[in-house]
């Protein structure tokens, strides 16, 4: 059976089980970072090595997101 998302066939659900398990962690990671970058915008109590964590930490989840 073909599964078709958003323009993508899969030709079994296992396929589209990892397709869509893949694209939700792809939605946290965004998310993620988001929240990140609103706290770094927004915050004025951040300190310095608050900042530099959350950036650190973007910047780790934006490597996971390109694997």
């Amino acid at each position: 059976m073909t599964v078709i998302f958003e323009g993508d066939a899969f030709e079994d659900k296992q396929d589209f089980k990892i397709f869509t398990h893949a694209h939700d962690i792809h939605s946290c990671i965004w998310e993620a970072r988001q929240h990140i970058r609103e706290r770094l915008k927004y915050a004025e109590d951040v300190s310095d090595q608050e900042a530099k964590n959350l950036e650190e930490l973007s910047e780790m989840l934006y490597m996971e997101e390109l694997d």
